[in-house]
C-alpha cells in the first residue's frame, strides 16, 4: 500500500515539472504580431447629411387685430373652427369710428368750399386779399409826422383857416382801376367785379381852378385828417414786409384770408383724414384674410379692446418643420436641398426641401444655432401643429465615387499594405465614408485602424451599397 502512494506522488512531482520546463522554454519565444485589417477602395453613391431636431410650424399664420379701439360686440368663432376667406370673424364697437367718419366728411367739405371760395375770387398770384386805398404818388404831404417829431394836438377852439389850398386843388384826374374788392366800401354797399375804384393823386402844383364838391353817391365821405392818417399808418404796420405775401382783411371780412395754395393742402389734409377715418370705420370687424382653422381668439363679447391681435389663423394644411441646426452645419445648407423629415410616428419619413434659413442666430447656453425651415413635398395627413421631428438634409452627393472608410484615412494620409503611407485628396465626407478623389483607385487596399470593431469584416452593415 505504502509502495502504491509513494509511486503516484513520484508521478504528480514528474508531470509539474515538465509543465515548469515547457514554460519556460515557450517564455523564450518572440511575441505574435496583432491582426492588421485591410479593406479595398470600393466604387459606389457618397452623400452628406446634416442633422437636427424641430418642430412643425405655420409660417402663414395671421394675426389678424381691429383698426380701432371699443367694446367686443360679437366673436363669431372659437379655437379650431375652418373659415373660409372673407368669412366674418369678430367684430367691436363702431360708434366712435363712424363719428370720427362722419367728421372727417364735414371736414372734407367744408375744405373744398373754401377751395371754390378761393378760386372764384380771381386773384393772381395764389391769393387774394383786399386792397388798400393809397394815393399814388408818394408820401402823405398832409399826414404828421411820426416816431419822436413833435405832432399838432387839436385844440377845443376853432381855428383860423390857413392859407393854404383847398384839398380839392390840384387834384389829378381819377386814375380807374378795375381790381375785385372783397371788403366792404365805407358806404356799406360792397363793390362789385367791374366797378372802378377811383385813387386820388395829389400834384405839387396846385391847380387854379377848384374842383367841383364830391358828392357821397361818387366818393365816399372825408374823415377828419389825423384819423385818416392813423388809418393809414395802421394799414401799413399790418401789410407784410418783402410785398409777397398775405394782407390780412380788412376789419369786418370775417377773419384771415387764405391762399390758394394753403386752401388746396388743407383739402389734401382734409381727403387724408377722411381715407384713415373709413379704414377705421372698415377695421371694426375682422374678416378672414385666406381660408384656414382659427388657433386663437383673445377675448369675449363684451371685453375692451385697445390694440394687438385678437384673432390667429392658420392654415394647418401647409404646415412646415422649424429645425435648429449648429454652426458648423449652417454653413454647408442652402434652400432648395433636399431633405428627409422623420415625424414620432410610425409612418415613417417624408421627402421635403430647404424653403427658409434665418439670417439671425439663436443662441442657448452658448450655443449657437440657426433656424431653418423645411417644407414638405406631400405633406402627410393629420399633421398637427407642433409635432416632434427631426430632419436630414443631404448637403453634399458623389455618385460613382471611389471611396473607403471614413477611418482609414487619418489628416488627409491613408496606410497602404505595405505599411507605406500616402497623400490622398477627398471629396463629400459621409458619417461612415469618405470619397477619394486623388491618391487612390479603385481596388488598392489601405490599413483600416481598430479593425478588431468590426469583428474582422469589412464593410459592415452600415457601408453604403449593403
Amino acid at each position: 500500500m505504502t509502495r502504491t502512494r509513494l509511486r503516484a506522488g513520484g508521478l504528480a512531482l514528474a508531470a509539474v515539472a515538465l509543465v515548469t520546463t515547457g514554460a519556460i522554454l515557450l517564455r523564450d519565444d518572440p511575441p505574435a504580431l496583432p491582426d492588421v485589417e485591410l479593406v479595398a477602395a470600393r466604387r459606389g453613391d457618397v452623400t452628406s447629411v446634416a442633422s437636427a431636431a424641430g418642430n412643425t410650424v405655420d409660417d402663414g399664420i395671421h394675426d389678424l387685430a381691429f383698426s380701432t379701439a371699443g367694446t367686443i360686440e360679437k366673436v363669431y368663432v372659437k379655437i379650431g373652427d375652418k373659415v373660409r376667406k372673407g368669412d366674418l370673424l369678430a367684430r367691436v364697437d363702431d360708434t366712435i369710428a363712424r363719428e370720427n367718419y362722419d367728421a372727417a366728411k364735414a371736414s372734407l367739405a367744408a375744405a373744398e368750399d373754401r377751395l371754390d371760395t378761393v378760386e372764384g375770387s380771381g386773384a393772381t398770384g395764389g391769393s387774394y386779399a383786399a386792397p388798400t386805398r393809397q394815393p399814388q404818388g408818394g408820401p402823405q404831404a398832409s399826414c404828421p409826422p411820426t416816431g419822436d417829431q413833435p405832432t399838432t394836438q387839436p385844440s377845443g377852439k376853432p381855428s383860423t383857416p390857413s392859407p393854404s389850398p383847398s384839398p380839392f386843388k390840384g387834384v389829378r384826374a381819377a386814375a380807374v382801376s378795375f381790381t375785385k374788392i372783397t371788403t366792404p366800401s365805407p358806404s356799406g354797399k360792397p363793390w362789385r367785379q367791374g366797378e372802378p375804384e377811383v385813387h386820388l393823386d395829389p400834384t405839387s402844383e396846385p391847380s387854379p381852378s377848384p374842383s367841383p364838391t364830391p358828392t357821397p353817391s361818387t366818393a365816399p365821405p372825408q374823415q377828419p385828417q389825423g384819423q385818416a392818417c392813423d388809418q393809414d399808418r395802421q394799414q401799413q404796420q399790418q401789410r407784410p414786409q418783402g410785398g409777397g405775401g398775405r394782407i390780412p382783411q380788412q376789419q369786418g371780412g370775417g377773419g384771415p384770408q387764405m391762399t390758394e395754395a394753403e386752401a388746396e393742402a388743407a383739402v389734401t389734409r382734409a381727403k387724408n383724414d377722411l381715407n384713415a377715418a373709413k379704414d377705421a370705420l372698415k377695421g371694426v370687424v375682422i374678416k378672414a384674410p385666406s381660408a384656414g382653422t382659427v388657433l386663437q381668439v383673445n377675448g369675449v363679447a363684451g371685453d375692451p379692446y385697445t390694440q394687438g391681435a385678437f384673432v390667429s389663423l392658420g392654415d394647418l394644411n401647409d404646415l412646415q418643420v422649424k429645425a435648429l441646426f449648429t454652426q458648423s452645419d449652417i454653413g454647408t445648407l442652402k434652400t432648395g436641398q433636399q431633405a428627409v423629415i422623420t415625424l414620432g410616428n410610425p409612418a415613417g419619413a417624408y421627402e421635403g426641401e430647404v424653403s427658409h434659413i434665418d439670417p439671425m442666430s439663436t443662441t442657448t447656453d452658448r450655443l449657437v444655432r440657426y433656424g431653418v425651415t423645411i417644407s414638405f413635398d406631400d405633406q402627410p395627413p393629420g399633421l398637427l401643429l407642433g409635432q416632434t421631428a427631426t430632419v436630414q438634409v443631404v448637403t453634399g452627393a458623389s455618385p460613382d465615387a471611389v471611396y473607403v472608410p471614413a477611418r482609414a484615412v487619418q489628416n488627409d494620409t491613408v496606410i497602404l499594405a505595405d505599411g507605406a503611407k500616402r497623400k490622398v485628396t477627398t471629396g463629400v465626407r459621409s458619417d461612415t465614408t469618405v470619397e477619394i478623389t486623388g491618391g487612390l483607385t479603385e481596388g488598392e487596399k489601405v490599413e483600416l485602424p481598430g479593425a478588431s470593431a468590426l469583428n474582422g469584416e469589412f464593410p459592415d452593415s452600415t457601408f453604403p451599397g449593403l
